[in-house]
C-alpha cells in the first residue's frame, strides 16, 4: 500500500485488503505517516519527505519483484 488512507477514501479497496490480510496475505505500506494499515504492516517503509519516488519505486522493484 503506497500513501494512502484506504478506509477513509477507498474502502472498497480496504475490505478485501482487510479480509487478505486476516487470511495470511503480508501486507507492506509506503508511507511516511501512521496510518490505521500500518498496524497490520509486515513491513512499514517510512520514506522522508522529499525522496525521489522513482528511485524508492527502483528499489521496491529490486527487492520484492526479483524473478529467480
Amino acid at each position: 500500500m503506497w500513501r494512502g488512507k484506504p478506509t477513509e477514501g477507498q474502502n472498497v479497496l480496504a475490505v478485501p485488503a482487510k479480509k487478505a490480510i486476516r487470511e495470511g496475505a503480508k501486507l507492506v505500506v509506503i508511507d511516511s505517516r501512521e496510518t490505521e494499515f500500518t498496524r497490520y504492516a509486515a513491513k512499514w517503509l517510512r520514506p522522508k519527505p522529499g525522496f525521489p519516488e522513482p528511485l524508492l519505486v527502483a528499489g521496491i522493484s529490486e527487492r520484492f519483484l526479483r524473478v529467480p
